[in-house]
């Protein structure tokens, strides 16, 4: 299983974007970061999200199931499952797309708080 995905992610987009959406919440007190994350990735359609890949045209969704996989296989179970009871690749594509962005937002933490 492959384990370096540095040319999956365009992390400077990702990155900037984020601060941006938690800079524009009027928060009072401590962000919850992973709260933010999961907020962020599901008030953009799976079509806004292709932005954060290097190449979006040729995202392919099983390097995003596998770092998925890579990241949080509890997640990854979570997709397969999914992937099972529905019958729209629309929604399935979103589901990949939503927790592909999710897993990486977590995995910046440290270099998004640092743009804080």
């Amino acid at each position: 299983m492959p384990t370096n995905y540095s040319t999956l992610f365009y992390d400077n987009c990702l990155m900037k974007d984020f601060v941006e959406f938690i800079n524009d919440d009027d928060r009072t007190n401590e962000i919850d970061y992973n709260e933010y994350a999961d907020k962020f990735v599901c008030e953009y359609y799976w079509v806004a999200l292709n932005q954060y890949f290097m190449i979006p045209d040729n995202t392919n969704d099983i390097s995003l199931l596998m770092y998925i996989k890579y990241e949080d296989n509890d997640r990854f179970d979570y997709i397969t499952t999914y992937m099972n009871e529905t019958d729209n690749i629309c929604y399935v594509r979103e589901k990949i797309y939503q927790n592909a962005t999710y897993l990486r937002l977590i995995s910046l933490e440290d270099a998004v708080k640092k743009m804080l």
